[in-house]
Parts: structure tokens; sequence; C-alpha cells
């Protein structure tokens, strides 16, 4: 199997330079998502806030973001996995 045939094997659109770069941009984004995790329950003293939840919710957010485009991108489907298919 050439390199080339790898984004049509496992069912993208894009081809195999474009999903390098967009997997790349979505590891980053993951990354950022542990270290400003990290940041905020360094930083903050108290952690009743308002303002420390919303911060750690659109954090988080953006992981969701980035695991939800990544699987529309992949084409999965959520109802059944992959391995446990029964005929």
């Amino acid at each position: 199997m050439s390199p080339s045939d790898v984004g049509n094997r496992l069912g993208s659109e894009l081809s195999l330079q474009d999903t390098y770069i967009v997997t790349s941009f979505i590891g980053l984004a993951l990354y950022n998502v542990l270290e400003l995790t990290y940041m905020l329950f360094m930083k903050f003293r108290r952690r009743r806030s308002l303002y420390f939840w919303s911060l750690l919710a659109t954090t988080w957010g953006i992981a969701f973001y980035s695991i939800g485009y990544f699987s529309r991108m992949r084409h999965v489907n959520w109802e059944q996995p992959p391995l446990l298919k029964f005929k």
C-alpha cells in the first residue's frame, strides 16, 4: 500500500499532506488544553469562583471541539464502534 492510499482507505476526504497538517494542529490544541489546565490550577488559589470555572470550561471546550472535528474528518460512527461490528 502506497502512502497516497492511506487517506482513501481510512475514509478521509483530505489528502495525506492535509491530514498531517490538521492532525498536527489538533495535537497542538490538545497540548495547549493540558498546559492551560495546569496553569489554571497553579495560579488560582480560590477555585470556587465563577471566573475559574468558566476558564476551565472554555479550556476543555477546545479539546471537545478538536476531538469532534477530528472524528468528523475521519467519518467516525459513534453509534457502533468499528471493532465491535456484529453480523
